[in-house]
């Protein structure tokens, strides 16, 4: 279900969206950086045609705001990872994609060391 900010104020409002935008990214970033070449043109390619096709106009409080470039930058790099993951999760492998061993590719959470060795000994 999607995030639905509480802020009244539109600068909020969009402060909140940049925020979780940047979160995504770093983790899309790391997933992305596991990827060899071919697959990294592979999301980078869905990233640019998304970018391509969007408005980057969002509506907050009924008003129509256009988002910054750099967030919508990321938010289309993000959705592209996400895409090519999720391909994946269902069995369609997009060029060489390898799920990082250290991120979920479920809910996507940093996976730390010590669950990893816990998972091992079992």
């Amino acid at each position: 279900m999607p995030r639905v900010s509480k802020a009244r104020n539109p600068d909020r409002a969009l402060a909140e969206l940049s925020e979780v935008v940047e979160g995504r990214y770093k983790t899309a970033l790391k997933i992305f950086d596991y990827q060899d070449e071919l697959t990294q043109e592979a999301i980078q390619a869905i990233a640019d045609r998304m970018k391509i096709s969007t408005t980057g106009v969002v509506q907050i409080n009924d008003r129509p705001i256009k988002l910054p470039p750099e967030t919508i930058e990321k938010n289309t790099f993000f959705l592209a990872v996400e895409i090519i993951t999720n391909l994946a999760l269902m069995g369609v492998r997009i060029a060489n994609y390898q799920f990082n061993p250290r991120i979920c590719g479920y809910c996507r959470r940093s996976i730390v060391k010590k669950a990893i060795k816990r998972q091992k000994r079992r």
